[in-house]
């Protein structure tokens, strides 16, 4: 369940592109424990930016995403002891760039970072268990990290 809103903004050789969406995600739990709600919202905002050389035949695109904080349960216990507890997951975002360019009607080189800020691991207040093999961390990983790619397109119909 929710709602999203985009546009875009064409100026000469350029777009720039806005989206937001608000994503409602159904609470299993909602029937043991009506205090966190029947769903758990965040909100996400994402934007573009392309630019085209067409002197060069080439493009550069920027893309941005924020990921909302995301709200979540844990439970601890089972039968009439379970437990239900609110948790979160912290906000983070993610950044990427590519560079496109044309080298002959049908051949296009490709070099690029995607996240570029580096997100590895995202903050989260859940736990995971209790006693001598619990984790008492409080991160999850979300991605890699920060990665470069390369390619080389071949566009076989026009």
């Amino acid at each position: 369940m929710g709602g999203t809103w985009e546009n875009n903004l064409l100026i000469k050789n350029s777009k720039i592109s806005v989206g937001l969406s608000y994503i409602g995600r159904l609470n299993s739990l909602f029937e043991e424990n009506k205090d966190l709600g029947q769903y758990f919202w965040t909100p996400e905002v994402n934007g573009s930016i392309s630019h085209e050389f067409p002197k060069w035949k080439a493009n550069v695109n920027v893309f941005y995403k924020l990921y909302g904080q995301r709200p979540g349960f844990q439970t601890t216990g089972s039968g009439d002891q379970l437990k239900i507890h609110q948790a979160k997951q912290d906000a983070y975002h993610q950044l990427d760039i590519s560079l496109n360019k044309r080298l002959y009607n049908s051949i296009t080189v490709q070099a690029g970072i995607r996240n570029l800020t580096n997100i590895t691991n995202v903050l989260n207040t859940a736990t995971e268990g209790t006693g001598a093999h619990s984790s008492s961390s409080t991160s999850i990983p979300i991605s890699y990290g920060r990665s470069v790619f390369f390619g080389l397109l071949y566009q076989i119909n026009k």
